[in-house]
C-alpha cells in the first residue's frame, strides 16, 4: 500500500464559531466604543482558546472561529469563554 492509510490521514477538528449579538447596531450607535468591545471581546476568547489547545483560524468583523483537536477541549473552552462574558456583561448597564 502506498501513501498513509486511512486511518493516519484523519485528524478529528472540532470548528467553534462565535458571533456578537447586535454588534451592527453598536457600530452605528458608537462606533468608538463598539471597536473597544470588539477588542476586548476577541482577548477573552483568545485567552481561553489558547489556554485549551485551540487555535484562532480567523476573525473578521464580530466573528471568530477557532479549531480545536478533540470535543472536550472545544466544550471546556466555549462554557470558560461564554462564563468571562456573562461576568463580564453582569457590571455592565444595557446601554
Amino acid at each position: 500500500m502506498n501513501g498513509p492509510s486511512t486511518a493516519e490521514s484523519r485528524r478529528l477538528s472540532v470548528i467553534v464559531f462565535t458571533d456578537i449579538v447586535g454588534y451592527s447596531r453598536m457600530v452605528q450607535n458608537d462606533e468608538a466604543l463598539a471597536l473597544e468591545l470588539l477588542t476586548e471581546h476577541n482577548r477573552i476568547l483568545a485567552h481561553r482558546i489558547d489556554a485549551h489547545g485551540g487555535r484562532t483560524i480567523k476573525t473578521a468583523g464580530d466573528s471568530f472561529m477557532a479549531a480545536f483537536g478533540s470535543a472536550a477541549s472545544a466544550v471546556t473552552a466555549t462554557a470558560e469563554i461564554q462564563q468571562a462574558l456573562t461576568e463580564r456583561n453582569a457590571s455592565q448597564s444595557e446601554d
